[in-house]
């Protein structure tokens, strides 16, 4: 199992996350996982797609970052944007309803 014990998160990482990120990260380098529900629609809602990014180097991994997407606007004009970014690597947060970034942590 990888392990991410190095990174400091402002949060404990659950196992099952641990678990799944294991089993599907394989190779040395940077690893993006996108989870998405194929159902999702600027119509009918569901559940937001979301982005992960790993950096791994042999056993150890860190999060680099955490992106949840979300559709808006209206008709045309619909299009999927970034709804939260946690950034780790910079220490950001980022809000579409704030509409700036915020530090992880004061």
């Amino acid at each position: 199992m990888l392990n991410f014990s190095h990174q400091t998160l402002p949060f404990t990482l659950p196992v099952e996350f641990i678990q799944f990120i294991t089993g599907h990260v394989t190779e040395d380098g940077l690893t993006t996982i996108n989870l998405n529900d194929t159902s999702y629609s600027p119509t009918e809602g569901g559940f937001h797609p979301v982005e992960i990014m790993i950096n791994k180097r042999g056993e150890k991994a860190w999060v680099v970052y955490v992106t949840d997407f979300e559709y808006v606007g209206d008709g045309y004009n619909t299009e999927l944007a970034k709804s939260n970014d946690f950034d780790f690597l910079n220490n950001v947060y980022f809000s579409l309803n704030i509409g700036r970034e915020l530090p992880l942590t004061s």
